[in-house]
């Protein structure tokens, strides 16, 4: 009679084990945004992971959720092309800005405040000071992109739009989850034995 109480006991501390051992896996988005009045486009990628479980991907407010990063702003009639990369990303989060992301939401700066992220990014170049930056706004459906050297503005009223690439790759537990894994097996041997 008591042995039932005692498997089911195990049967939910394995599940629970299972459930803790979740791999983390950073997930890759694309974005866009057209509309420019100039008739150029912003392209482009970042990867990263909600490290604090908070539904958003961030670099703002001392976050650094964010491992890669690239952008390109092309095919604008007086605004020169610009790519910013994952340094230049940094180099944003250092001014206190760079890109916040609401996990699932297909847009950014959509919504009202910060309810559906934004992007505050400078190019750095290779100055001290920003040479152009690419701003959407939260709360309003408008994206800019500035030449600081050109001292040209090229605005959008289209929104930003996001879009996860799937992943390809196995997933593999992290060390630590695994640890827990074995140390969950070696405890339920341990008492197995003890019992037998």
């Amino acid at each position: 009679m008591n042995r039932l109480p005692n498997k089911m006991l195990a049967v939910a501390a394995c599940l629970g084990l299972a459930a803790i051992c979740a791999p983390a896996q950073a997930a890759t988005y694309s974005f866009s945004q057209t509309g420019f009045a100039d008739g150029g486009a912003v392209s482009g990628y970042f990867t990263g992971r909600d490290l604090n479980a908070d539904g958003v991907i961030s670099t703002l407010r001392g976050h650094s959720e964010i491992s890669d990063f690239g952008l390109r702003y092309t095919g604008g009639s007086q605004m020169p092309d610009l790519s910013m990369d994952f340094n230049d990303l940094l180099f944003s989060q250092s001014l206190g800005l760079g890109l916040e992301y609401v996990i699932g939401s297909a847009t950014i700066g959509a919504g009202v405040g910060l309810d559906d992220g934004l992007m505050y990014m400078f190019d750095q170049g290779t100055t001290p000071l920003p040479t152009a930056a690419v701003l959407v706004l939260p709360g309003t459906p408008a994206g800019r992109a500035i030449s600081i050297t050109a001292n040209y503005t090229s605005v959008t009223l289209d929104f930003m739009n996001v879009q996860e690439i799937p992943a390809n790759v196995q997933q593999v537990p992290e060390p630590a989850s695994l640890g827990l894994v074995m140390g969950g097996v070696a405890l339920l041997a341990a008492r197995r034995r003890r019992r037998g």
